[in-house]
């Protein structure tokens, strides 16, 4: 392409320096033959010349047997021109038909190819063009393409109304890693093919990428009707492959108007809304809110602060006391942990520990909350001269690490601590992701004397068979079963959960309890310790150390 620009560049120039020469030529070439003659020699001349100037320019740098030909042709014609007008006293007319003809078809293959040459180049810009703005495998446009037009509606002085669609596909991936790999993209031709179906002429479907789609709606009153049709996508199969499938998609929308007619904040919009749509099973699709993007900004936030956060001790713990159901004296703490972080005070750990999983630092936070508890019963047992057991939140993948036995024998050794004092709290969930795993992992920590228990007991559908095969110590009767009491059928259910770990030998403690009505049923149903706002909020260590040192609620 750019050789093309270079040529056409210089072309002015060669034909103005061929000029000059030529003009004195012919002007030599009057005397000698009539005027007739001497416009037909000299035109034949001009245009040959000229052309293998041009032509010859080309040929070097591309290999062409036809421009080669033509070239020769009008060469061939030149040379009997030139003899013809200093060689001879007069041309034979036959002779001057021949060079005239020559001339001609020499100069229209010339013409021709330059012509070929030049469609040829258009062909493959637009070839390039539209490649740069569709994709390979669907030929639906791409994102370029979709933020082109999203702009374009934006400068428009209508500034018409307009609605984007983000679609993503759930579960991509089994597609893919179920054997054959090309049954990924026979999944995306079809989903493309339904969605140009759902779309109609009403709204312009493009391929994002990966398996995200997008359809741009400028009919506003076809909006409900697609919104409706996407919804129930999964309802019929597509075929890929001969097959047929069913799919689930996440959808997020956003409005121009909505967003200030700015494609940036429409996109980013519609992105997040599909995040809070994949939280929900099936198809789901979600109308933008700010919200949502504010809880996207967040959590790339932490991303980017976790690691620093555990360097810098950021990372400190509250304790949650736990009483007797009967004497209501102090047994025990639960450390739970809070996020410090300067300049936004305390961050909630529902919102790190998921963060802290996906980027693959729980385990170095995990390690780093039972360093901290572990110091602290150190110190308090240094003060008080005794402390109470402390017990830690585990997460699943802490579970699933070689290492963490031998970190945890590490740590109460380092700490002079009876293994006792320690308590790990385990979930239903991390119990039976990897059961025979866990479970050897349960049995090493045993063995050391670390008692372990369940948190968020009756939460789950797997307690039972949990209970019969890990070694646990204590049950965590989660909240939800607590807050209904003293309804009968809650107390019910309470009852039974304590008879069974009664018979397991397991101690029972309620967590939730918030109201003396709570506190009674649950040491009723037999219930052996109890945790809640009743009793105290999650303390600072200070403050723990005050129901510590007192073994009971302090009066002041």
């Amino acid at each position: 392409m750019m050789t093309g620009m270079r040529i056409s560049q210089y072309e002015p120039n060669w034909y103005f320096k061929l000029t000059y020469p030529l003009f004195f030529f012919l002007i030599g070439a009057i005397p000698h033959y009539p005027l007739n003659m001497y416009l037909v020699v000299s035109s034949a001349i001009v245009t040959t010349l000229t052309l293998a100037v041009f032509m010859t320019r080309r040929l070097w740098s591309r290999g062409n047997p036809i421009r080669w030909l033509g070239l020769t042709i009008s060469i061939s014609s030149l040379a009997d021109a030139l003899i013809a007008i200093y060689g001879t006293d007069a041309i034979p007319s036959q002779n001057l038909i021949n060079l005239v003809l020559r001339v001609m078809i020499g100069t229209g293959i010339l013409f021709a190819q330059m012509e070929r040459a030049n469609v040829k180049k258009m062909n493959v810009e637009i070839a390039l063009t539209y490649r740069e703005r569709h994709d390979k495998l669907t030929g639906l446009p791409n994102r370029r393409a979709l933020f082109s037009r999203l702009e374009a509606l934006v400068a428009a002085e209508d500034k018409t109304p307009h609605t984007l669609i983000l679609i993503n596909i759930n579960r991509f991936r089994l597609f893919s890693q179920g054997g054959d790999y090309s049954i990924g993209d026979h999944v995306l031709l079809a989903v493309a093919d339904k969605l140009n179906t759902i779309a109609r002429a009403d709204g312009q479907v493009s391929r994002l990428g990966g398996d995200e789609f997008a359809i741009l709606i400028e009919n506003e009153t076809a909006v409900a009707r697609i919104s409706r049709d996407l919804r129930a996508i999964n309802e019929a199969p597509i075929i890929a492959k001969g097959h047929e499938y069913y799919i689930n998609v996440s959808m997020g929308l956003s409005t121009s108007v909505a967003y200030k007619n700015n494609p940036d904040s429409m996109l980013r919009a519609a992105q997040a809304a599909v995040i809070q749509a994949k939280k929900t099973p099936g198809t789901t699709l979600i109308t933008a809110e700010p919200r949502y993007e504010e809880s996207l900004s967040r959590t790339l936030e932490h991303e980017q602060s976790i690691r620093a956060a555990i360097l810098n001790n950021e990372f400190i713990l509250h304790y949650q006391p736990k009483v007797d159901a009967q004497t209501r004296e102090l047994t025990s703490f639960e450390a739970l942990a809070r996020w410090d972080r300067p300049g936004s005070g305390f961050v909630s750990p529902m919102e790190f520990i998921s963060v802290a999983e996906r980027i693959a630092m729980i385990t170095c936070l995990g390690t780093k909350l039972l360093e901290l508890a572990c110091r602290q019963m150190y110190m308090w047992r240094r003060d008080f001269g005794y402390c109470v057991p402390v017990a830690v939140n585990v997460s699943p993948y802490q579970l699933l690490d070689v290492n963490f036995v031998a970190v945890i024998r590490g740590l109460i050794a380092d700490h002079d601590l009876p293994p006792e004092m320690l308590t790990l709290e385990i979930t239903e969930s991390a119990a039976i992701n990897d059961l025979e795993k866990t479970g050897i992992q349960l049995h090493d920590l045993e063995a050391i004397g670390v008692k372990v228990a369940m948190d968020d007991f009756g939460t789950g559908f797997s307690s039972l068979g949990v209970l019969r095969e890990l070694p646990l110590k204590v049950i965590k009767i989660d909240r939800a079963l607590i807050d209904p009491l003293p309804e009968e059928s809650a107390v019910a259910v309470v009852t039974a959960i304590c008879q069974l770990a009664k018979a397991l030998h397991m101690t029972v403690v309620a967590e939730g309890v918030e109201t003396e009505e709570h506190a009674a049923a649950a040491q009723a149903a037999g219930c052996h310790e109890l945790q809640g706002y009743l009793f105290s909020k999650p303390l600072p260590q200070e403050v723990a150390a005050t129901w510590l040192r007192n073994k009971r609620l302090p009066t002041s």
